[in-house]
């Protein structure tokens, strides 16, 4: 029973993390197909919007359906079913009137705080556009709660894919309708699209939750409560447990809000710096070198997901030998997909730039901000270790101490002529690197690890190396073959990237970077399938993990 609830466990964190990836390619194809309609400016006043917006979304829903999923699971497990379900229903009610209080503040401070805070007018307009979208967002996550309370992760990874899908048909429509306007107004009519999104995601749990009413009916009724609970009583533990999730998921909206205004300010401070240009250029960093440094991420939540029960479990047994041993392994994968990803968008930067955006200005930020990948992912994967650990609030405190680097960094280098906005994208490199870093040393210290630098870190670094010579002599010497036809640099690119691939591939499997219980511990990967890889030794042998 429990090998059962274990597999069910990793099937539905698989279809979250594919349901995930789906979201983030849609989210990045449409940005490429968006920005030759709208250009740098249209992009960067409709990115303005977004920073406010997801720092109020933030408030409203980072922590609330995770207590959710907690409080009815808890209650299902001591078999309380009807218990759990008004777990949901008040915190449903609770969801409602966040999501309508935010949603009406934002609505009604647009215009206050694109003119005072981030001193651009016109993005006032995208903010109001994209106001109701924090009310469909709140209850929609409500029942995302819900369906995970009851370990079912489809109905969210279905309402996810809606979302984005209809998110992306309504910023196409409104900028199609608007851009005769102007481009501001098409940027407005852009940032709607999250609350189309949202309204249609929420429709879509709705469907399942009434489809399957009968169901519920009969599951949530098969039991009493073993005690009557207060709608107060609840909405007070649902509130005590969501607050400490909710502080620690504002802090990047912050950060983001916090960029606007400083970048913004500091940018206007350089001579001859225009308001166009700063929408330029902030366009530049948020939408273009953004949206890729944040896509590599995406692997690395499924990587530590299935990490994080793993250390949890060991620590519980006192074995810190597994534990360590599990520790490993995630920092491992970490550099092995951080680092060639980092080097990959430093060397091909102005070329991806121009294949993606048509624009191969966004090619120097780019190159700066790619070593946030690293970065970024690391910190991603050392937070879901200490999480693991018991030492939740570290991960937090260590993301304050990155921000205010990054605030720092900004306020410093953006203003100088030659840097500007690349100032920005050195100030993100810096607040990741101190965050990620300081959360390596947390694990250090409280897992009681000892890393191997050889292994972990210096093995990945070398074959990312290699693969960036090789990748831009490749570049170069199909950009001068394939330059006379017709793409032939986007040609050049494409193959490029393919080599680059194939080349970090094989010197990864060559020089067996990976054990065998690596392999086991990566998704989908069963003993049929290792064992085909240790017919043609790929991977270290027991004997070799031991020495």
């Amino acid at each position: 029973m429990e090998e059962k609830r274990k597999t069910n466990f990793l099937k539905e964190a698989m279809i979250l993390s594919a349901a995930g990836l789906i979201v983030k390619i849609i989210g990045s194809v449409y940005r490429i197909i968006l920005n030759p309609w709208v250009g740098a400016e249209g992009m960067g006043t409709y990115q303005m919007a977004y920073p406010i917006y997801t720092l109020l979304l933030s408030i409203s829903t980072a922590g609330i359906p995770t207590a959710i999923s907690k409080l009815m699971a808890e209650r299902i497990a001591v078999n309380d079913n009807k218990g759990s379900f008004r777990v949901f229903k008040v915190s449903l009610v609770l969801l409602f009137f966040i999501g309508l209080f935010f949603s009406a503040f934002l609505y009604l401070g647009a215009d206050y705080y694109a003119t005072h805070v981030i001193q651009v007018p016109v993005a006032g307009m995208a903010i109001k556009a994209i106001a109701p979208a924090v009310f469909f967002v709140s209850i929609m996550s409500g029942f995302r709660g819900f369906f995970q309370g009851l370990q079912d992760m489809t109905p969210s990874a279905i309402s996810q894919i809606v979302e984005q899908v209809f998110r992306v048909i309504a910023i196409f429509t409104m900028v199609w309708i608007f851009l005769p306007i102007s481009v501001d107004h098409a940027a407005a009519g852009a940032a709607s699209g999250p609350a189309f999104g949202g309204l249609f995601g929420l429709l879509t749990l709705l469907f399942i939750y009434f489809k399957r009413r009968k169901n519920f009916k009969t599951f949530f009724e098969t039991t009493e409560s073993t005690y009557e609970e207060s709608s107060l009583t609840i909405m007070k533990n649902v509130i005590l447990f969501a607050l400490p999730i909710t502080l620690g998921g504002m802090i990047v909206p912050c950060m983001s809000t916090i960029d606007t205004m400083v970048i913004n300010t500091r940018l206007m401070t350089i001579e001859g710096m225009t308001l166009t240009r700063v929408k330029e250029l902030y366009g530049y960093l948020s939408s273009y070198a953004g949206a890729l440094v944040n896509f590599p991420p995406v692997i690395t939540i499924a990587l530590s997901a299935s990490l994080v029960p793993a250390i949890a479990e060991a620590m519980a047994l006192k074995n810190r030998k597994l534990a360590s041993k599990n520790i490993s392994t995630g920092i491992k994968f970490t550099f092995l997909v951080g680092m060639p990803c980092t080097i990959g968008m430093f060397v091909l930067a102005t070329p991806i730039c121009t294949l993606l955006y048509r624009d191969p200005f966004g090619g120097k930020p780019l190159a700066v901000m790619a070593f946030t990948v690293v970065f970024l992912t690391l910190n991603q994967t050392c937070a879901g270790i200490l999480q693991g650990l018991g030492h939740v609030n570290i991960p937090v405190r260590n993301l304050l101490f990155g921000v205010l680097t990054k605030t720092c960094l900004n306020y410093v280098l953006v203003a100088v002529p030659s840097l500007n906005i690349l100032g920005a994208a050195l100030g993100s490199v810096g607040g990741y690197g101190v965050a990620s870093i300081l959360n390596l040393l947390a694990v250090r210290k409280y897992a009681k690890w000892e890393m191997n630098g050889k292994d972990l870190i210096l093995k990945p670094l070398v074959a990312s190396l290699i693969m960036g010579v090789c990748t831009i002599g490749a570049y170069y010497g199909l950009k001068s073959v394939l330059g006379g036809i017709s793409h032939g640099a986007d040609m050049a690119t494409l193959l490029s990237i393919l080599i680059a691939v194939v080349i970090y591939f094989y010197i990864v499997l060559h020089f067996k970077f990976l054990e065998r219980r690596e392999l086991l511990m990566l998704p989908g990967m069963k003993e049929e399938r290792v064992a085909k890889l240790e017919r043609i030794n790929l991977f270290k042998s027991e004997s070799e993990e031991d020495e």
